[in-house]
């Protein structure tokens, strides 16, 4: 589909649209300064691209909530389970490429294998459309993990700010789960907004995407060649721009071949609170525990988050746990991060560079320290 120009006069009434169809979600600052994704209630709301750079949260809570009832049952002989669905229609406007990477590597532990129903209808239900970003954050590394600044597949939407508009593109957002053959031409759905000014150059990526594009096509303007120069323009040199750098490839290579000791993850597992921060703001982490709560003659079973760094989080019904010390609950995270089997079966290493960890653990346990300091050791070597 050929790439559209999307005004700046035209941004506002086109969210004013988007809020008369569906609920959208879009970037907001709080009273105390943070940046959230929250459902708009007036265009105005949405943060300009260069007001941000990302969000306090990712959107993992949008998708797969904190706490999510699945199903109820009355507590009655012969009583059948009623599932509880979350199908209202949305789009997020103005999700940045790291947290595009982060929504498509927790579609391949939703849907791989076994296809979470509850997940698939948030996601079937939501269109993203991202913002590339032309200026990353102190904390930001995802031009090292393959995670942004802009996206070359993987959005239904993709906005380019051009100066004097929007680059938009929509690209096709397939799973491609060839464990899963069940599950043919399943297809994500994502936008991308890359920023080239206040205009936005615009591509669709997936079906959705067109479909998107279609339906608004009074909104947008054909792209011409020199817009698509102005898109790569504003593109050329932000790599350069990123304060923080780091070696993946080097980590994961080290990790695969178990050449990490375990006295180097003993010595930083001391400076580990255990708390969980890093892992709750992390978009790829997916742990989750199932109760059963019960409330008069009914009976609620429900979904939360939890944490590999807990060490109940493997404790078996015998009362066994098989990670009990902080090195060895600090080190399987760090496998499931990096270690090269998981690359295979993901589809991508376990980190998008969105740099969330780094701004919340406060004893450097995050990924860009591990990282980093697995690349010093072996300099001392």
């Amino acid at each position: 589909m050929q790439a559209k120009l999307l005004p700046e006069a035209n941004l506002l009434p086109l969210l004013k649209r988007l809020m008369a169809e569906a609920e959208v979600i879009g970037p907001k600052r709080t009273e105390a300064g943070d940046v959230v994704f929250e459902p708009l209630e007036r265009p105005e709301e949405a943060l300009h691209h260069d007001q941000y750079v990302q969000s306090l949260f990712p959107l993992k809570d949008y998708f797969f909530p904190q706490t999510e009832p699945l199903f109820k049952v009355r507590l009655e002989k012969g009583a059948a389970p009623e599932p509880i669905y979350q199908e209202r229609k949305r789009i997020f406007f103005g999700i940045r490429s790291c947290d595009v990477s982060g929504i498509r590597f927790a579609d391949r532990f939703f849907l791989r294998d076994f296809e979470d129903i509850y997940y698939r209808k948030k996601r079937d239900n939501s269109l993203l459309i991202s913002i590339s970003c032309l200026e990353p954050g102190p904390n930001c590394f995802c031009v090292c993990c393959d995670g942004g600044p802009t996206l070359k597949q993987g959005y239904d939407v993709q906005l380019t700010p051009l100066g004097e508009g929007y680059h938009v593109e929509a690209l096709r957002s397939r799973l491609e789960v060839r464990q899963n053959p069940t599950v043919p031409g399943r297809a994500c759905t994502t936008s991308q907004v890359t920023p080239l000014g206040e205009d936005c150059y615009v591509e669709a990526g997936s079906p959705k995407g067109e479909e998107f594009l279609n339906a608004h096509q009074e909104f947008f303007l054909p792209a011409s060649q020199e817009d698509e120069g102005r898109k790569q323009d504003g593109l050329a040199g932000v790599d350069q721009k990123f304060e923080r750098s780091t070696y993946v490839a080097y980590a994961i290579r080290k990790i695969t071949r178990r050449e990490v000791a375990d006295e180097w993850w003993e010595e930083l597992a001391q400076r580990c609170f255990g708390i969980a921060g890093c892992r709750y703001v992390c978009p790829t982490c997916t742990c989750f525990h199932v109760v059963d709560l019960r409330d008069g003659k009914e009976c609620v079973r429900q979904r939360s988050w939890d944490s590999c760094s807990f060490v109940g989080f493997t404790r078996m019904v015998s009362g066994e746990t098989a990670r009990e010390k902080p090195r060895d609950l600090l080190r399987r995270w760090g496998e499931h991060k990096l270690n090269f089997l998981y690359l295979l079966r993901d589809g991508r290493h376990g980190c998008v560079g969105c740099g969330r960890c780094l701004t919340t653990c406060l004893g450097r346990g995050d990924t860009w320290n591990i990282v980093s300091r697995i690349r010093e050791l072996s300099q001392q070597e």
